[in-house]
C-alpha cells in the first residue's frame, strides 16, 4: 500500500495548498463559490485518506465516486458562470441536480474545461470515458449491491492475493491500492488544468486574482511533485496492482476463505 498511499498523500497536499490559495486571494461571487467546492474536495480526499487506512473498503469507494462528481462540479464552475451563478442561488438541489447535472447533463461542461485547458479530442474523449465507466463500477458501493456487502464481510487480501478475510477489521483490501490511484490520477489532471487555465492572461474569473504569495508557490510545487511521480511510477503501479484482482463484481461469486 506505501507506494499508492504515498500518492494519496499528496492529492491530499494539493488540495490543502489549492484551498489556502484560493482563500487567500479577492473572492469575487465566481471565485468564493470555486473555492467552496474546493473545500469540499479537500474534505473529500482527506476523509478518503481516512476510511483507506481503516480499511475500509466500500466507504471509500463511495467517496471516490462523491469526489469524482465533485471534481466534475468544479470543472463545471469554473468554465461556465451561469452554472455557477445557478447552481449557488438554488434552493432545491434536487431539482437543480436533474436539469443541470444529472443523466449526463454535466459533461458538456466537463468537456468544456478540459479544452479551454488545453485537452485535446482524444484526451477528453478518453477522461469523460473514464468518468463513466469509473462512476459506473463504484456505484455498487453506493446503491447497496451485493459485492459491495460481500467485500465488507470477506475483502480480497491485498497481502495474499486470491485469499479472503471474514470480519476482520483494517484488513487492507486488494481493491484499495487502486482507488487510491484513482484520486491520484483525477488530482493531477485538475491540478494540471487548473494551473494551466490560472496562468492565462483571460483567466477564468474563478482562477483570477492571484498574486506570486507563497500560497500559490505551494499549489504549484505540490502539483508539480504529483506530477512527477504519476508520470515516472503510474502505469507501473496501476499494472502492477491489477495483478491482484480487477475492479468489477466478479469476486462475489467467490466463496470466502480465511487466510490462515
Amino acid at each position: 500500500m506505501q507506494p499508492a498511499m504515498l500518492l494519496l498523500d499528496e492529492s491530499v497536499q494539493f488540495f490543502i495548498h489549492l484551498e489556502r490559495h484560493l482563500l487567500s486571494r479577492k473572492l469575487t461571487r465566481g471565485a468564493s463559490i470555486f473555492a467552496q467546492q474546493v473545500s469540499r474536495l479537500r474534505s473529500d480526499v482527506i476523509a478518503f485518506r481516512a476510511v483507506v487506512a481503516l480499511g475500509q473498503e466500500a466507504p471509500a469507494a463511495v467517496l471516490a465516486r462523491a469526489f469524482i462528481e465533485g471534481v466534475e462540479l468544479a470543472m463545471s464552475l469554473v468554465v461556465d458562470p451561469d452554472f455557477s451563478d445557478r447552481y449557488f442561488d438554488s434552493s432545491d438541489h434536487s431539482i437543480f441536480w436533474k436539469t443541470s447535472i444529472g443523466y449526463g447533463k454535466i459533461y458538456p461542461r466537463v468537456e468544456a474545461f478540459l479544452r479551454l485547458a488545453g485537452g485535446t479530442d482524444e484526451m477528453i474523449a478518453e477522461r469523460i470515458a473514464h468518468h463513466k465507466a469509473t462512476k459506473d463500477a463504484l456505484s455498487g458501493h453506493v446503491h447497496a449491491a451485493n459485492f459491495s456487502a460481500m467485500r465488507s464481510l470477506a475483502p480480497p487480501l491485498l497481502s495474499h492475493p486470491g485469499a479472503f478475510h471474514i470480519g476482520e477489521l483494517g484488513t487492507a483490501s486488494a481493491h484499495l491500492p487502486r482507488l487510491c490511484l484513482l484520486i491520484a490520477d483525477e488530482t493531477q489532471v485538475f491540478s494540471a488544468c487548473c494551473l494551466s487555465l490560472l496562468i492565462r492572461p483571460d483567466a477564468p474569473e474563478a482562477l483570477k486574482h492571484h498574486k506570486p504569495k507563497a500560497e500559490l508557490g505551494d499549489v504549484v510545487a505540490s502539483a508539480h511533485v504529483l506530477q512527477t511521480l504519476l508520470t515516472e511510477y503510474g502505469d507501473q503501479l496501476e499494472a502492477h496492482y491489477a495483478t491482484f484482482l480487477d475492479y468489477d463484481t466478479s469476486a462475489a461469486d467467490a466463496a470466502p476463505t480465511s487466510a490462515t
